[in-house]
Formats: C-alpha cells, structure tokens, sequence
C-alpha cells in the first residue's frame, strides 16, 4: 500500500517537473514546496463534507485549494505508531461535528491521511502564515467553519416590546354585567327548550321509523302477528317469558365460560360500539328465527345487520334461554301430577304419571361414512336425530333428553337418556304410559312402576274384545302427547331438514323449543279434576 501511494507521487511530482520545464518562470523555490505538499499532505483526492464537490485532480483556476486530513491521526504517513494528545482528540471531534458527519460502519469511516476537508471550509486566520497558499499549514487548534448552511443565519423574532407599567383596569358596570348574565341565561333556557323539543321529535321519528321497520314495535299491538312470528299466543305471554329470562346485559355476559375480571367487563359493558337492538329486540329476533326458521340471511336484510351478527345474536340468545328455561324444575312429585290429573286419565289410568314418546327431527347428511351409519333412520328411510320426550297427564313437558343419532333404537334410546334416573322419585304403584315400541316392563320394574302400551297381536290371530278396549283407551289419552310433539314441530326450525352448521347448539335449540310450549297455555281443556 506504501509503494502504490509513493510511486503515484512520484508520477504526480514528474508531472510538476515536466509542468516546470514547460513554464521558466516556475523557481526552484515553489517547484521544492510543492515536491514537500506531494510527501506530506493526504492521499484523498475528495473533500468529505456534505454538498461540497471539490476534488484535488481538478485544480482551481484563480485560487489556491488545499486537502487537509482529520486531526489526530494514530500513526505516521510511514507506518509508524504515534502518541494522539487529548488536544487533538477534542479539535478531531469538533471537524466531525462541524461537518455534520457521523461515523458509522457501512456509512461513513474517517481513514487516516486519506479523509480530507477542502481548503474552502477554513478562512485565512486558521492557517499558520495567515493566508492560504502553496504548502500552508492549519493551526493546531483550527477547525472548518464556512459551509453552505453557515452563510444563512437564523432569523430570530424581534422581541416584542412590553408596557413598562401594566394597562389601567377597565371599571365594571355592575348594571351591565347584570344585563349581559340574563341575557346569556335566556339563550341558555331557548337553547335547553330547542333539544328538549328536537330530542322529542327525534324520538317521534324513531317510532314512525320502528313501526314500519321488521321489529316487535311494529308486532306487539297484534295477538295474531306475535303468535305467528314467535309462538307465544298472546303479547303477555311473550313479556311474561321475556321477563323471567331477566334480560339484562350483566345475565348475557356472565354466560361467557371464563370469568371476566372487572377491567375487562367493564371494557365489554361500556367499550364499542352500542348494538342497535336491545335484547327484547334481539330475543324477538331469535324467536322468529325458531318459529319461523327464518335463515340468517333474512334475519340480517329485516334487521339491516350483518349476516354474522345476526347469526351471533341468535347463538347468545339460545345459550341464555337453554341456562335460564333449563333452571325450571318441569319434573314433577306425585301429588302434583294427582292434584292436576285429567278426568280422562282419571276414568281409565289414574296411576299414570307420565306418557313417553320418541320423535325424529330430519338433519343434513354429513360427509363422513360412520356418521351417516350412525344418524340414518329405517323408520324415516333419511338422516335424523331422535330425542325422548316425556309429558305429565295434564300436557305439560316434564322431561326432554337430548338428540341422539336417528339409528339408535327404543329401548336404548330410554336408557342413554337418564330418563330411568328419575323414576325413583316418582313412588310405587305408578305407571308410565308408551307406545309399542317401548318395550321396557323389564327397565321399569326395577323402580317398581308399571308399564302401559298397546297389547301386541299374535300372528294370524285378531285382537280380543278386551284387547281392543284396551288399545283404544291408550289411543285415546295417548293422543295428547302426539298434540304436544305437533306442538314443538310447529318450530320450524325442526320442521325443515337441520343443517350441520347448526349441530354445535341444535340440543339448545331442541330443548329451548321443547320448553317453550310451557308459555303457549293448557295443551288439555279439562286439566283439572272436577
């Protein structure tokens, strides 16, 4: 590196030579000066300060330029280590500063006698002599001082010039001051009359608005429309289960499975947007979706909401409804089955204290192979899922299992339900009435209740007189619970084929369902005994 730099001083000092030989007015004196500069001045041939362009191959035409090196350099321009004072380690500094450069790796290095500053950013008072010329040598404490951003100096705002003594206080009318304070209150009583009257206008529009809107505004003042819509046969009876479901935002959000601290639910009570649809409004809403089996996409076109929300709002509201009505203790003690039995139970099975049947809600076939095996129905030649359903003699659901696959039989159906769980509080002597295929005398026995179904007809042989009464009696109080199963499918949700979507709460749904005919009134017209 030593000899590339020595031999391109030795071409540059032939090239002077040749350059004095040229000119005879060049003297040995300046030819020596200018032989020192090529040995000891720096090998950079680019001036380092921003903006600046001087270069040392194009020399000036009518003025000196020298290339000087950073300060406090850590060896000789031979190699050899030298001592840096901390004087020249503060004037390095300051031409860094000065400058505006800072050394980072990959940006900006300063290399020894190779990084220069320009003569240009130096006056005359920085050089030894006083002025710049041929082989003049900086102070030890010059640094570089004129640059582009140096010549425009930063205007400053003329103070601004201040009272020597402070204004005189302007002397108060306490008569206008009086004038000013009623008249402000007036507008202030004009201003509060005007949204008073606005706020009440407002409100008069919404109801304009909601009346003709799809909402329960619109629905409450007509029996006819809320039984159609939501099943319940009267607006009393809608409020009377609205009521007991104790919609309130502190319930719904309690329902989540994971406790929220008090950040958080105070974050869920007030943060976000506020829904539109209070939660009668939502729990219409998710009425007509089972009533009518509304999808969510005209759920969400009626109400002007999003499909999701609409689809989250009938999610929530299911979850509270299956919690709050599955609270009812709808199973009930034998004396209050007796203290309400029908006279027709009366007259020929007074020791009945249930009547059982299964039914079968039709489901969308699901791609796998084992699940269609396991959801396929003989008896319906279709997917389904069954439940059992158990109702007290006066009509009133006292038990409803969840759905199981639509192959399961009878029998098993019985037992995977629980429903033998609660027969030892029913007493001895009582009897459960059935259906043929129940036959399940042998489950029962064991909590000593009796069972009543339809005899069965031996082959080729007509049923007995006895028999036949029999049979006709069962059919005859059996036919309400066939009303009340008639009852739930008027849910059209489970009318229409259950899609999978639905799978993860359709056992809500189902149980929802099956409860809510408690609100629609006496399933029998007599339901008392006389």
């Amino acid at each position: 590196m030593k000899l590339v730099c020595f031999s391109s001083q030795v071409s540059w000092v032939s090239s002077e030579i040749s350059l004095w030989r040229r000119y005879p007015f060049w003297d040995l004196v300046d030819f020596v000066a200018l032989l020192w500069i090529s040995i000891i001045m720096p090998d950079g041939d680019h001036c380092c300060v921003p903006s600046c362009t001087s270069d040392r191959r194009y020399k000036p035409v009518d003025s000196v330029r020298l290339f000087h090196s950073f300060p406090g350099s850590k060896t000789t321009k031979t190699g050899e280590p030298r001592t840096v004072s901390e004087e020249e380690k503060a004037v390095r500094a300051r031409w860094i500063v000065d400058i505006r450069r800072d050394e980072k790796e990959g940006e900006f290095q300063i290399v020894d006698y190779q990084t220069c500053v320009c003569s240009d950013h130096f006056l005359d008072q920085d050089y030894v002599r006083g002025e710049k010329q041929v082989g003049a040598r900086l102070k030890h404490s010059a640094v570089p001082s004129v640059f582009p951003w140096s010549d425009k100096p930063a205007s400053r705002k003329a103070p601004t010039e201040r009272p020597s003594s402070p204004p005189p206080r302007r002397q108060r009318n306490p008569q206008s001051d009086k004038a000013k304070y009623n008249a402000a209150k007036k507008d202030v009583t004009d201003l509060e009359r005007q949204l008073a009257e606005a706020k009440a206008a407002l409100e008069d529009v919404e109801v304009e608005w909601a009346m003709k809107m799809f909402s329960l505004a619109r629905f409450q003042d007509c029996d006819s429309d809320i039984q159609y819509y939501t099943g319940f046969p009267t607006m009393a009876a809608f409020n009377a289960c609205a009521d007991f479901l104790q919609l309130t935002e502190e319930n719904v959000i309690s329902l989540r499975s994971k406790p929220l601290d008090d950040e958080t639910r105070r974050r869920v009570r007030g943060g976000g947007r506020k829904s539109k649809l209070s939660l009668r409004e939502k729990f219409f809403l998710t009425m007509v979706r089972l009533r009518r089996g509304t999808d969510f996409r005209m759920l969400a076109d009626l109400y002007c909401i999003d499909t999701a929300t609409a689809s989250r709002i009938v999610t929530t509201m299911v979850n509270y409804m299956y919690l709050r009505l599955g609270s009812i203790p709808i199973w009930p003690t034998p004396e209050q089955v007796g203290k309400r039995l029908p006279e027709v139970f009366v007259e020929l099975y007074p020791t009945t204290f249930a009547v059982i049947d299964a039914t079968e809600v039709k489901c969308e076939v699901p791609t796998s192979l084992p699940a269609q095996s396991q959801v396929y129905s003989a008896y319906k030649s279709h997917t389904t899922l069954k439940g059992l359903i158990a109702m007290a003699p006066d009509g009133a659901v006292t038990f409803v299992s969840e759905l199981f696959g639509g192959s399961i039989s009878d029998r098993e159906l019985i037992i995977k339900s629980h429903f033998l769980e609660l027969l030892p509080t029913v007493g001895q002597g009582s009897s459960v009435m059935a259906d043929k295929g129940f036959d399940v005398q042998d489950l029962l026995a064991r909590h000593h209740v009796k069972l009543n179904i339809p005899p069965f007809k031996n082959a080729g042989q007509q049923l007995s007189a006895e028999d036949l009464q029999r049979t006709q009696g069962i059919a005859k109080v059996r036919i309400h619970i066939e009303r009340l199963m008639e009852r739930i499918k008027e849910f059209n949700i489970f009318s229409k084929i259950v899609p999978l979507t639905l799978f993860p709460i359709v056992n809500q749904m189902w149980t929802v369902c099956c409860l809510l005919t408690l609100f629609q009134g006496p399933l029998l017209a007599d339901q008392t005994k006389t």
